[in-house]
């Protein structure tokens, strides 16, 4: 009799020893693919970036706080890049949750907060538009923002229409409350430091620990020296003109609760003539169209 067929024979007949030996093979194969699939996709698996190989993560102690990671503050690495002779360039990068309200419905996004040369770490260029110009990049420069293809497409519609609704009915802004994320001293040391840009007499202790805060929290916005973003709503600090009150406590709340702003609706304000032609530029910002000059050049 072949030995398969003796083999199957005494299998048969002990049931329970047949399923618990397939059980266990099921979870030998199952357990080994997966665990494979980990390693290939962590260690094996290069990342999508032009050398992989060569990227590196630095990091900063704080040892006064016992902190084994610590977020570098941006003249620090200014000083970084400047005295760099080993890397491309040095970049850092965080995430934050934003509220994008330009549709019908409000949507919260996953994002990045990143500072200048981050793109050239990575070797990234975008598909259409721009990524940040060095006057961009520049501590305190105007803010811009590098949005994926999938939210373009999903949310925006990958098309103009969605600019020329944004200025046909208006838009609304929303400055997030940092009270649950800095915490009462936070917001208390952050608004001293603030109404100190206004000429407001210094609490000492209190303006040295809220300047940390305003740079790692709040500089994204109003800029480094605080004179604010027009194009994001974020105002000047600096002018001593509070919109929703300018004393200690105000500006607590502020902090404390965040504020809404509103772009108005346009469509009473402008012809459709001249809606069309606002959207047009706006949309060539990031889709500029080449001089002839230089379609001459490419020809040749």
């Amino acid at each position: 009799m072949p030995e398969w067929k003796s083999a199957l024979r005494s299998l048969s007949r002990r049931p329970g020893f047949l399923l618990t030996s397939v059980l266990l093979l099921t979870l030998g194969v199952g357990a080994g693919s997966a665990f494979f699939s980990v390693v290939h996709t962590v260690l094996l698996k290069p990342l999508p970036y032009p050398d992989p190989e060569r990227l590196v993560r630095v990091m900063e102690a704080n040892s006064a706080k016992s902190q084994k990671e610590s977020l570098a503050a941006p003249s620090r690495l200014e000083d970084w890049n400047r005295l760099n002779r080993s890397f491309v360039a040095i970049a850092r990068s965080y995430t934050e949750n934003v509220t994008d309200t330009s549709g019908q419905e409000p949507e919260r996004l996953s994002g990045l907060r990143v500072s200048g040369r981050y793109f050239d770490v990575y070797g990234a260029a975008p598909s259409l538009g721009r990524t940040f110009t060095r006057e961009e990049e520049r501590a305190g420069g105007p803010l811009a923002v590098v949005i994926s293809h999938g939210l373009w497409m999903r949310r925006y519609g990958g098309d103009p229409q969605a600019i020329k609704t944004s200025i046909t009915e208006g838009r609304n802004g929303v400055m997030p409350p940092f009270g649950p994320v800095l915490g009462a001293d936070g917001v208390s040391d952050v608004a001293h430091y603030v109404l100190t840009l206004s000429g407001f007499p210094p609490d000492n202790l209190k303006v040295a620990k809220g300047r940390d805060i305003f740079a790692a929290n709040c500089a994204a916005c109003h800029g480094v020296d605080g004179k604010g973003n027009p194009a994001l709503g974020a105002p000047n600090l600096t002018d001593k003109i509070w919109l929703h009150g300018g004393t200690p406590d105000k500006v607590i709340e502020t902090i404390t609760a965040g504020r809404q702003s509103h772009m108005p609706a346009h469509k009473n304000l402008l012809d459709e003539a001249r809606i069309n032609l606002l959207t047009a530029y706006v949309y060539g910002l990031s889709h500029p169209v080449p001089a002839a000059g230089e379609k001459a050049a490419e020809k040749k």
